[in-house]
């Protein structure tokens, strides 16, 4: 069951902007994630975590259920290239945090290139390329590295 309190043990929830992708006709989509290092899930009232885009005259309801550990690609939401688009999350001890894309910000992979990340996890290290994290695996197998 998610937890509802959310003590002063409790750890903050980080939201997190992944990336950026434009897909065309002046619009770009961003997709966010979170990392929630507390050792339960957590739940925010539905008003408390909110996505404002349209240079601000819009706003909706984003995601409210944060499963414990790093989630990534959690909901997406689309804005024009001059705007910008933020995620505002009220965590229950009344810690506001928010993460804002741009057209400036990290652009996704190109994934019809076969380049996807490997994530391992963890905060620490991010991805790794699939190309060097096989390289990493076997260095024999590239020819060149002995």
């Amino acid at each position: 069951m998610p937890s509802e309190s959310y003590g002063q043990k409790n750890k903050d929830i980080e939201p997190i902007c992944e990336c950026v992708k434009y897909i065309g006709n002046d619009t770009y989509v961003a997709s966010f994630g979170y990392d929630n290092k507390n050792p339960k899930a957590v739940t925010v009232s539905v008003d408390k975590s909110t996505v404002i885009y349209n240079f601000g005259k819009t706003k909706k309801n984003a995601n409210n259920y944060f499963k414990k550990g790093r989630q990534y690609n959690v909901f997406t939401q689309e804005f024009k290239s001059k705007d910008k688009c933020e995620w505002k999350l009220v965590l229950p001890n009344g810690t506001i945090k928010i993460v804002t894309s741009s057209s400036n910000s990290r652009h996704c992979r190109d994934t019809n290139a076969g380049l996807d990340p490997i994530f391992n996890g963890t905060n620490e290290g991010g991805v790794i390329w699939p190309e060097l994290y096989y390289l990493a695996q076997d260095p024999g197998q590239a020819g060149y590295i002995k």
